[in-house]
């Protein structure tokens, strides 16, 4: 039975289209009807593709390592199209600028309110700074704790000046401000992905870490259920769909034409000075028919913290936004081109997959000619990967196997990590 975790997410009325050249679109769409058919909630509306392996150690003992994990995957505004691609810059940014930009109302602009807010503002990240140095160099709780109560008379006196300078219609953008600021102020996001280290009640034990992003319930049970199963070969999901000669192969390696995942199916030669999917001639085409069996298979939900306010977005969609703002016109906020595109709020987990390909006499004879000369370095079904043979410098775990009496390739992953089949994404605001 798939997991689902208690947390929820807007429904999106994003619908992805593969607007990325190059790909073998007939191919990759029966693939995401297949996925959807299994995938934990039935229809997932903003389903993007993860087309190239790609894992995320959400079960990593070391905190810092799941947070690193958990920042990569929920703060980059994924590009809007059907294939999954992070774009180069992510959520924690452009919320910054989108709330730092926003026209407050003026009500008292006096040079010393302005004053006020300065020094409230230079105090607060003073006293975060104190607060996170006491942390790091292991000092009584006692100590910490009055920290603590500064940072928050700080971000009390940020609130309260910010209110009385733009009136109180402004008090919840007052405090989105003091929350992102507080946030900013602390521990930026670093390597690891932790926004802050706070202390445990007692100060002694190790720090809490922090991270920018939380993820749904359920998460830790559902790899432990996972793991068991693909220790004992019990295959909760499984998927099958027919390949047909819409995308021809010889058994010739030539010259790369196509991005490394354009093709769902395909072989690679390290000999060729990189990886790189060929494009494989154009004679008669392969027929086979893609098994996928799934140990486990999850959704699990993402959430931005407490700095990010969904509400603000939308009640500020239109601005007013300052002059010289990122955000203000012509600037383009939201859809396809703007600053302000998709949001992460799920994540379609696998693990362990275990992929079959059956063939028919002829395909066999054609795909075995080429997987078998030495320029194949490796094999790729979707976004699953393997060596095709233990010889192979390619680091994938799982190792691809032939069978000439059964026309089948097969492979499984062991990774022991969970793999990211697709990132479901919203539309902001």
């Amino acid at each position: 039975m798939s997991t689902v975790p208690s947390t929820t997410s807007p429904q999106s009325n994003f619908v992805p289209s593969m607007a990325a050249t190059g790909y073998d679109t007939a191919h990759w769409t029966q693939y995401m009807n297949a996925l959807l058919n299994i995938a934990p909630g039935g229809n997932l509306p903003g389903l993007q593709l993860v087309p190239t392996s790609t894992y995320v150690d959400l079960g990593n003992s070391n905190q810092q390592v799941v947070n690193k994990a958990l920042y990569w995957a929920a703060d980059s505004l994924p590009t809007w199209n059907m294939m999954y691609e992070a774009s180069s810059v992510g959520l924690f940014t452009q919320y910054g600028l989108f709330l730092n930009g926003i026209e407050l109302a003026k009500k008292d602009t006096s040079a010393e309110k302005k004053k006020r807010l300065a020094d409230a503002l230079g105090q607060l990240r003073a006293d975060t700074k104190q607060l996170q140095d006491d942390i790091n160099s292991n000092q009584p709780a006692v100590i910490i704790s009055t920290d603590q109560q500064q940072v928050d008379a700080d971000m009390q006196e940020v609130t309260e000046t910010l209110e009385e300078i733009h009136g109180p219609a402004y008090m919840v953008l007052g405090q989105d401000l003091a929350n992102y600021g507080f946030a900013q102020s602390g521990i930026a996001p670093n390597s690891n992905g932790n926004q802050l280290t706070m202390p445990t009640p007692s100060g002694t034990a190790t720090p809490i870490q922090v991270p920018l992003y939380q993820m749904g319930t359920g998460f830790q049970t559902w790899l432990t259920v996972a793991m068991s199963n693909a220790k004992n070969g019990i295959y909760q999901e499984k998927l099958s769909f027919n390949q047909s000669s819409s995308t021809s192969y010889s058994g010739s390696f030539t010259s790369a034409s196509a991005k490394t995942e354009s093709a769902f199916f395909g072989w690679y030669s390290e000999t060729k000075g990189s990886w790189q999917q060929v494009a494989i001639g154009s004679g008669s085409g392969l027929n086979y028919t893609v098994n996928i069996s799934l140990p486990g298979v999850m959704l699990l939900g993402l959430q931005p913290g407490g700095w990010f306010d969904g509400t603000l977005v939308r009640d500020f969609q239109k601005g007013p936004f300052q002059a010289g703002s990122p955000c203000a016109p012509p600037a383009i906020l939201f859809g396809p081109t703007g600053l302000f595109n998709l949001i992460s709020r799920q994540l379609l987990l696998a693990f362990a997959p275990k992929i079959e390909v059956q063939f028919d006499a002829n395909s066999w004879s054609t795909f075995y000619s080429a997987f078998s000369s030495s320029d194949c370095s490796g094999v790729s079904v979707g976004p699953f990967y393997a060596r095709s043979s233990a010889s192979s410098t390619q680091n994938f775990s799982a190792l691809a196997k032939t069978d000439a009496t059964k026309f089948t390739l097969t492979f499984t992953d062991n990774s022991g990590l969970p793999q990211l089949l697709g990132v479901v994404a919203n539309i902001l605001p």
